[in-house]
């Protein structure tokens, strides 16, 4: 304590500054102001709090970090906080109560992170509450905050990446850096734990959204479909490779769906009368349902999973069958192919790497080369068209998308076989 130098009289803002941290974290007392308090970290970062009496509980306030940056707070503003926290207690207003209390659990940090910052500035907030809600609070939302480090948060992304969705996990990246960052400012925790990561050293970034098989350095879409081929070629001779991962990434190609949306699907939802999938709210991402209209191929393709299904309801079945493949299967399985050889040594799919994500602006890419209307194209991947005009919105198009699925599906079949009309690779074989 004596290297501390306590000041008599209370905090200055000189002893403040001068204030070193420890190996240890270690709180001082202001005796300028009762009840305020300094909490130092080992990092160094100073937050002040306010502890007082509810009956026989001490409860504990952040007021927030120190200092005279955006977002931190000076020694005369905390005093000033004090007193009217004081004043409020005095009024039977407790700060717990009326949601001023210091998030314990990742849920309550998030929670308190989206309402503050992001439910009233952002246009579209939707987007960050499904990162929320499918990618990061039923993951890590009951762990404390005191107990979450960086590799708990690589975790997180990791666990977006491995299912094949690079792209989205650069935005989990970022929505848990802007949250912590948030956190660390406002005290709620000493240092970010996120603040060492970043999107190249997790293999998340721009580059990665940029991908789509067939189209060259300039971005136009070629209509040979020599990597498609070779990816159908691939997934035909590889071997151990399920019916269900060699057929499923064939209808990610095909239908545009997202990995998810054909990992959940359960044969209740695939109508083979009017070659129509319908894919419920739950299993979206913008928790809208829609329906995919099926090509002859990708129709094709479902029987053939339908005979593979052994009583299964979901149409990706796991070897149980009492459950959908993993969310990992798809992304493990396309990472396998780029790393078999054939019999002549050679790697059984040569072509620049890419997630089962990609699949998706692949369809979106080449449905454009093939004259699909930009609002047709949209909607066969079910994206909101208020870019585009509301005037469409209101429509589902599901003829016109049938025709522009089974246009993708016949180019695919002419690049396979340019000569003539048997079409075997297109089928789960």
């Amino acid at each position: 304590m004596t290297t501390r130098n306590i000041p008599k009289n209370g905090f200055t803002v000189t002893w403040l500054n001068n204030l070193k941290s420890e190996s240890k974290r270690f709180e001082i007392p202001d005796r300028g102001a009762k009840g305020l308090r300094l909490r130092v970290s080992p990092g160094g970062a100073k937050t002040f709090v306010w502890l007082y009496r509810d009956g026989k509980t001490t409860r504990r306030v952040t007021i927030g970090q120190y200092g005279d940056r955006d977002g931190q707070i000076t020694l005369a503003k905390a005093r000033k906080k004090v007193v009217e926290l004081k004043d409020n207690l005095r009024a039977g207003i407790k700060p717990h109560a009326s949601g001023e209390g210091t998030p314990r659990t990742v849920t309550e940090l998030f929670e308190a992170f989206y309402k503050r910052r992001i439910l009233n500035t952002r246009k579209r907030p939707d987007i960050i509450r499904q990162v929320l809600d499918h990618d990061i609070i039923p993951v890590i939302g009951n762990r404390r905050l005191s107990t979450v480090t960086t590799t708990t948060l690589v975790g997180v992304v990791d666990k977006v990446i491995d299912r094949g969705a690079r792209a989205h996990a650069g935005r989990v990246l970022s929505t848990i850096k802007q949250a912590f960052k948030w956190a660390q400012v406002r005290g709620y925790v000493e240092l970010s734990p996120a603040s060492p990561l970043d999107a190249s050293s997790l293999d998340v970034g721009s580059s990665i959204r940029e991908r789509a098989l067939d189209v060259d350095d300039e971005g136009e879409a070629q209509a040979e479909l020599a990597e498609t081929t070779a990816l159908l070629h691939a997934l035909d001779a590889a071997p151990r490779l399920s019916a269900q991962i060699r057929i499923g990434l064939k209808l990610l190609l095909l239908t545009g769906v997202r990995s998810g949306e054909l990992r959940l699907a359960r044969w209740e939802h695939v109508d083979f009368d009017n070659a129509l999938w319908k894919i419920p709210a739950g299993n979206t991402k913008n928790a809208k349902a829609w329906s995919v209209p099926l090509s002859d191929t990708a129709v094709t393709l479902f029987r053939e999973l339908d005979d593979e299904a052994n009583g299964s309801d979901w149409v990706l079945r796991s070897t149980d069958r009492e459950a959908p493949i993993t969310d990992k299967a798809m992304a493990r399985a396309v990472r396998r192919l780029f790393s078999l050889k054939d019999k002549n040594d050679k790697r059984l799919l040569d072509i620049p790497q890419f997630y089962p994500h990609d699949l998706r602006r692949t369809v979106r890419t080449h449905l454009s080369r093939l004259g699909v209307a930009p609002h047709i194209a949209e909607k066969c991947l079910n994206h909101s068209l208020s870019k585009i005009g509301k005037t469409y919105d209101k429509h589902t198009f599901i003829d016109d998308r049938r025709e522009a699925l089974q246009l993708w599906a016949d180019s695919i079949k002419s690049a396979l076989n340019p000569h003539n009309n048997v079409t075997i690779l297109m089928t789960g074989s």
